[in-house]
């Protein structure tokens, strides 16, 4: 579903690192605009935890060349709980194109 949404916002993923990774949800695309601003790309961090107080499955955005972000921390970021994940969808697609119309995470 983030694909589709990232698609129908004018992003474009360029790029998928999972090298290393044991789940499948532990990887790293590089995605750019194809709409306004098209020199804005950045990297979306898949995180998953199972701890024994949080089994998160969590995204970050960052500049596209930043070091791996705290997987806890981060403005632009969603959290992928059944309950909740359409609205945090449409908050998130709205923080990314901030990003972009302000010309943050330009390359």
């Amino acid at each position: 579903m983030l694909l589709y949404c990232l698609r129908e916002n004018y992003w474009d993923v360029v790029e998928i690192h999972d090298e290393g990774s044991s789940w499948a949800f532990e990887e790293k695309w590089l995605v750019k605009s194809t709409r306004e601003n098209r020199r804005v790309s950045l990297t979306l961090w898949f995180f998953k935890h199972d701890g024994a107080d949080d089994g998160m499955n969590r995204v970050v955005a960052t500049p596209a060349n930043s070091p791996e972000p705290n997987c806890y921390r981060g403005d632009v970021a969603i959290e992928f709980d059944g309950r909740k994940f359409e609205n945090q969808l449409e908050i998130f697609m709205s923080d990314l194109h901030q990003l972009r119309i302000n010309g943050e995470f330009e390359n």
